[in-house]
């Protein structure tokens, strides 16, 4: 059996749909047989950094000295699971009666009322059982939603913050939900 040359694993950041940023992660391989099938599992460290890579879009790029004209490329989503914050609930619920109109704050209500997420009065207030019901309704359609990974991989969006916060993007798919 054949045996290909250097095969270089290279990770880029995107940077936006038609833009490749920074190399983040680099991996060479030698000695592999033609016509074989290898997998690659890359861990989300940043090569030189000891970080891990931060929640975003990437492109996985395989090039082989024997064959550079014909590169195998793949998008994969990094998504960072561990809490960069702590957020004080009462500030929260305070600035989100404060910036998000009532009528959106209703909707979403009664959005996570028929989903059975929210059981309290919709009243176009935020409360703390409220923000924890948009939160939880975040991080679900993060990890489940069609709708969200066809946004993220047809439109480059990022994935909705799990914060709480009501955009019309997160109206959206709960009207649809």
């Amino acid at each position: 059996m054949a045996l290909l040359g250097l095969t270089n694993i290279q990770v880029y950041k995107v940077l936006s749909a038609n833009q490749i940023g920074e190399m983040v992660y680099e991996q060479t391989r030698t000695n592999l047989n033609a016509g074989q099938e290898y997998s690659f599992t890359w861990d989300g460290t940043v090569n030189n950094e000891g970080s891990f890579a931060l929640s975003g879009r990437y492109k996985v790029k395989v090039v082989t000295t024997d064959f550079p004209q014909w590169p195998i490329s793949a998008d994969v989503v990094v998504r960072n699971t561990i809490d960069s914050e702590q957020f004080d609930i009462s500030e929260r619920i305070s600035n989100s009666n404060q910036t998000i109109p009532s009528q959106k704050i209703r909707l979403m209500q009664t959005y996570l009322t028929d989903m059975e997420l929210y059981e309290e009065e919709i009243t176009g207030q935020y409360n703390e059982e409220f923000l924890m019901s948009v939160i939880a309704y975040e991080a679900m359609i993060n990890k489940w939603s069609t709708q969200v990974a066809v946004d993220i991989y047809r439109n480059h969006n990022a994935y909705l913050p799990e914060d709480g916060t009501i955009s019309d993007r997160l109206l959206h798919f709960a009207y649809t939900d």
